[in-house]
């Protein structure tokens, strides 16, 4: 995050692709039923499980190493061959699937994925490449545009009357553009003859990554295809969407940065650099952003999901809540697989998967038995176990102590706690009504962002530096120019 564009434009970016989903949900959730939801979310679910081989790590390895041509040939080839395997096995799979789950719509949904699986690799290179380049402002315009288009795409299909099919159809649609665009910016990288060339390397490095990403989307997906099978669709749809409120509060403040943090670390690892101190400084800037905002958010959820689900979704309050204290309990370590990947250690991060992903589907299964209350409630054993795991392995791989992270967060957590005094206080005194959700949530958010920009100056959090410098790039670019025209 040194060079203030590269922030700019991957804020542009997040900005606008949390928007677009807040508007998704806004309009999904009005014309779709919980069952309609939870049946395309849980078809992603399963979709998103096997189609874990089809990047089959060549994102990463592009990123982590210095390609040549051959090399970018040689990941485009192997990302198109487990791709199609990956399509192929959800397609055959998919009317095995509907029978299990007993919902014919499911087969429909997976064998649209199988689609989407096999037309996605034609853009992995040329994006790997634009990120190892730190090149935001192409990606930006990029994935900008196919978001929007694939948005319209949706809502589109949704009044047209596709319900469950609606979101996946928007999704090819969105990735069709996506592709078009990047052969326009990048057509040496997309339209690039496919080889095995160096098929060693790249699958004993893909191998381990895609590994972590295979056990990560296991546990990550593990409501939605435990809660589908067990409790219904309904309830997946309210899980959904519950989990989804989280998502755009969590981007709407970090996305800005955290496109850029992979490769910030492999970037720093390649120089030489103090890999380190950039990941504790990376994740002090994190965590400073996500706990005030997740805090806020809970307090504020019955208003939010009143504004933005409608009174049909009341049910998703409590879980929202209690997904937010988990996603508090992460956040610390929230940005280890990228320093574990960027930094070549995809055997370490694919051991971290494996401690931590078959304990939270067994932790799901057990909780599901229950209620849907007991499956997010599960998540935050689950979190708390995952921070031990991955606080060990960070000092085994690269020496950070216990006391160094708590070191790294501490101001972070001062300036969390003096943020959400004045909404918490504003939350017990009853100050807040129930029938205007749009100004209740105004005065929670500018109390708590009041508050938070008064902290980081009186904690001197280093957040301040990284604002500064996004907000004075331009000024300082343009005196450099003239000063070189006047030399």
């Amino acid at each position: 995050m040194d060079n203030p564009r590269t922030f700019i434009y991957s804020a542009i970016e997040k900005y606008v692709a949390v928007g677009l989903s807040f508007l998704g949900m806004i309009t999904l959730s009005r014309f779709l039923t919980p069952h309609e939801i939870g049946t395309y979310v849980v078809g992603f679910a399963i979709a998103s499980l096997i189609q874990s081989l089809r990047d089959f790590g060549t994102s990463s390895y592009l990123l982590q190493t210095d390609p040549t041509e051959a090399a970018i040939r040689g990941a485009f080839g192997i990302a198109l061959v487990t791709s199609a395997i990956a399509g192929f096995v959800t397609f055959a799979s998919s009317h095995v699937l509907a029978q299990l789950y007993g919902n014919e719509g499911l087969s429909h949904v997976l064998r649209l994925c199988a689609a989407l699986a096999i037309l996605q690799p034609f853009g992995l290179p040329a994006r790997a490449l634009l990120r190892r380049k730190l090149d935001f402002r192409t990606l930006c315009l990029v994935n900008t545009t196919s978001g929007i288009i694939g948005l319209l795409a949706t809502i589109a299909f949704a009044l047209g009357g596709a319900s469950y099919e609606s979101a996946p159809l928007g999704a090819l649609l969105g990735n069709a553009t996506s592709i078009i665009l990047l052969t326009f910016h990048a057509p040496r990288h997309v339209l690039i003859r496919p080889s095995l060339h160096n098929w060693k390397t790249i699958t004993n490095f893909g191998g381990y990554a895609t590994g972590a990403t295979l056990l990560a989307n296991a546990g990550v997906s593990a409501p939605e295809y435990i809660i589908g099978k067990i409790l219904g669709f309904s309830e997946v749809g309210i899980y959904s969407r519950a989990r989804g409120l989280l998502r755009p509060i969590n981007n709407l403040l970090t996305q800005p940065f955290m496109p850029a943090v992979l490769p910030t670390l492999a970037s720093a690892h390649r120089e030489g650099a103090n890999v380190k101190l950039i990941y504790l400084r990376l994740t002090s800037l994190y965590v400073v952003l996500v706990w005030p905002a997740f805090g806020l958010a809970c307090l504020g959820m019955p208003d939010l999901v009143r504004l933005v689900l409608g009174p049909n979704w009341t049910q998703s309050i409590q879980i929202a809540q209690i997904l937010c204290i988990g996603s508090i309990i992460w956040a610390p370590t929230a940005l280890s697989g990228d320093l574990f990947i960027g930094t070549g250690h995809v055997k370490t991060a694919f051991r971290r998967e494996l401690a931590i992903q078959p304990a939270r589907v067994c932790v799901i299964y057990v909780a599901a038995h229950y209620s849907l209350s007991f499956v997010a409630a599960s998540q935050i054993i689950v979190h708390g176990y995952s921070v031990v795991i991955t606080q060990y392995l960070l000092f085994r791989t690269y020496g950070i102590h216990w006391c160094e992270l708590v070191k790294a967060v501490s101001r972070s957590a001062g300036v969390a706690a003096a943020s959400l005094g004045l909404p918490f206080a504003l939350s017990l005194s009853g100050a807040l009504g129930e029938t205007h959700p749009i100004a209740n949530l105004l005065i929670l958010g500018t109390g708590g962002g009041a508050s938070w920009i008064v902290a980081v100056y009186l904690f001197r959090h280093p957040v301040r530096e990284v604002v500064s410098a996004a907000i004075n790039s331009r000024a300082r670019v343009k005196p450099c120019s003239g000063g070189a025209k006047a030399k």
